[in-house]
């Protein structure tokens, strides 16, 4: 999901975004953006899983009612812009750009893996 949250606001950041938001701790982060990385998992993504727990008998996905998929969305797209937002944060306070040298084009490593520090702990609660 949370890739699916990032793609979504770059996405729509790219294409739509003037408006910024968190500036002094993300420059590049819009406004538009952070809808679009709401907007994409909850719309595009909840479909497709619960149209394949629907049609599965929940082998693929979780056999769960839509308003599940859709709050279980929002909050893990609210979390994963959070988490990525903390690690901005971290990285601004220590006057680095990226966080590693491993997937450099795209920041680094916990570039890669920031969006899910908060959302994995809420969905395991969730499942709970």
């Amino acid at each position: 999901m949370s890739g699916w949250s990032d793609t979504g606001g770059l996405m729509f950041g790219m294409v739509f975004g003037k408006t910024p938001f968190a500036h002094s701790i993300s420059p590049k982060k819009t406004f538009e953006g952070v809808l679009g990385a709401i907007f994409f998992p909850c719309t595009a993504i909840t479909l497709i899983f619960y149209f394949v727990g629907l049609y599965t008998d929940g082998e693929y996905a979780i056999k769960m009612p839509l308003f599940d998929y859709v709050l279980l969305s929002f909050v893990c797209s609210c979390l994963a812009i959070l988490g990525d937002l903390c690690e901005s944060f971290l990285k601004r306070c220590a006057s680095q750009k990226d966080t590693g040298t491993i997937f450099q084009s795209m920041g680094g490593f916990f570039d890669r893996i920031d969006s899910m520090l908060l959302m994995f702990p809420f969905i395991y609660w969730y499942c709970l």
